[in-house]
């Protein structure tokens, strides 16, 4: 990812890091559009469409290139 700015494409798995019991991985990715970011927190968030629904998840900075 070269500059984040609101507006930025963002790829990620909402699922990373949940355990369901019988399921050994759900591996879906999402891209998401940056709409908020807090350079005094280090974090941004990002909105992406499930179904019919507008969902919102939070990054940190140190996510980039790991999580997103």
């Amino acid at each position: 990812m070269k500059t984040l700015c609101i507006g930025s494409k963002v790829q990620f798995n909402p699922f990373k890091g949940i355990r369901v019991n019988g399921i050994d991985k759900i591996d879906v990715t999402m891209t998401g559009t940056v709409i908020y970011i807090n350079d005094k927190h280090r974090m941004f968030t990002a909105e992406y469409e499930s179904g019919n629904t507008m969902q919102k998840v939070s990054f940190n900075f140190v996510d980039i290139g790991i999580n997103v």
